[in-house]
């Protein structure tokens, strides 16, 4: 990812000093991704030096190319634009045309709405627009510039409502990354509320002392409402996993009682594991790993001591084998496999789902 404002300008009244003021001023907000062309002077608001408006190209030439940008967008402001209108492009000049609006401006039917405290509703002025213009035409005076730059962004950045505060945060949009993991957990046959307490043990690993911060904007930890409906959305009926229903993979075989001897050999091999485990565990701990490792091993006591029954017991014992034999599979077909996500994949059989009960 570029991590510089890769910027030309076409308007000649405006100094370098100019364009430099405002490149610095749209890099922290702006996908980097991109190159832009300076065509209009950025419009400062009198009352707020961090609100602006601005006319400007980039060279964008698809519908899905302006989607991502505006994800990217999203996650860069920490705002949320909804869709104004989206305009039928019939003619042979522009092929993609679309206007956005702040989520904060909900457009109530009556007052009453907007009065309530609680409203989401602020009548936000912000506002955005695409315009993706043809760029195999040929009558034109400025063909060359349409051809490098197609798409023309209309930017009002004028929120009239704290942009960072947990209130505005707690109404965002939950992100493509997050759904998409909270898909993976499902196909795996989590439920709706261990697929959340194992996500949030992958935030703390992630962001570590950063993560209040992090689970209070909704694009990153969702509610588990939202969990719940996109579960019913992607899960069919017969996959789901029933309410006080402990289901395990074990195999239909008729289950015989193990002599003393196998007994005492299956423990012996097991403190061997737990030997085995704990000896590579304690010398990543002595290592520069810790900062990733230790927030794991506390995730990992908690959760083993919450452990008060039979049932949630075997569950993580299974739970627990089959992740890590489809972790070292994954791991020798890919070698660049993300440690971290591997490890809360592990664990998070072991979250115990307190709606499992004893028969």
């Amino acid at each position: 990812m570029n991590n510089t404002f890769n910027y030309v300008c076409c308007n000649q009244s405006l100094s370098n000093l100019k364009q430099s003021s405002i490149a610095d001023t749209l890099a922290p907000i702006f996908p980097l991704d991109y190159t832009y062309c300076l065509c209009n002077d950025l419009v400062q608001q009198k009352s707020e030096d961090d609100q602006f408006s601005i006319t400007l190209h980039v060279n964008i030439h698809t519908e899905e190319e302006a989607n991502k940008w505006l994800n990217q967008f999203h996650l860069n402001t920490k705002t949320t634009m909804r869709v104004r209108e989206k305009f039928k492009c019939e003619g042979t000049k522009v092929i993609y045309k679309k206007g956005y609006r702040c989520h904060h401006n909900t457009r109530p039917p009556g007052k009453k709405l907007h009065d309530k405290p609680s409203s989401k509703n602020t009548n936000c002025p912000a506002f955005l627009s695409f315009t993706i213009r043809n760029t195999n035409i040929t009558r034109a005076k400025n063909v060359e510039h349409i051809k490098q730059f197609p798409m023309k962004i209309r930017l009002g950045f004028i929120h009239n409502h704290p942009i960072g505060s947990v209130e505005a945060l707690r109404r965002r949009d939950v992100s493509e990354e997050t759904e998409r993991t909270f898909i993976e957990y499902f196909e795996q046959g989590f439920s709706p509320k261990l697929a959340l307490e194992a996500y949030k043990c992958h935030l703390r690993m992630e962001f570590g002392e950063r993560y209040d911060e992090v689970a209070c904007d909704r694009a990153f930890l969702p509610e588990i409402q939202w969990c719940y409906r996109l579960y019913y959305k992607h899960v069919k009926p017969e996959d789901r996993v029933k309410r006080n229903y402990l289901s395990l993979d074990i195999p239909k075989k008729t289950l015989t009682v193990p002599s003393t001897e196998d007994v005492k050999e299956d423990l012996q091999e097991l403190s061997n594991a737990f030997d085995c485990l704990a000896r590579k565990i304690t010398a990543k701990m002595h290592t520069e790993a810790v900062v990733d490792f230790r927030p794991a091993v506390q995730t990992f006591i908690r959760n083993v001591s919450s452990i008060n029954t039979d049932s949630c017991l075997l569950k993580s014992l299974y739970n627990f084998a089959d992740k890590s034999t489809k972790t070292l599979k994954r791991k020798n077909d890919n070698s660049n496999t993300d440690l971290g996500i591997k490890y809360v994949k592990v664990q998070d059989s072991l979250i115990v789902d307190h709606d499992y009960t004893e028969s």
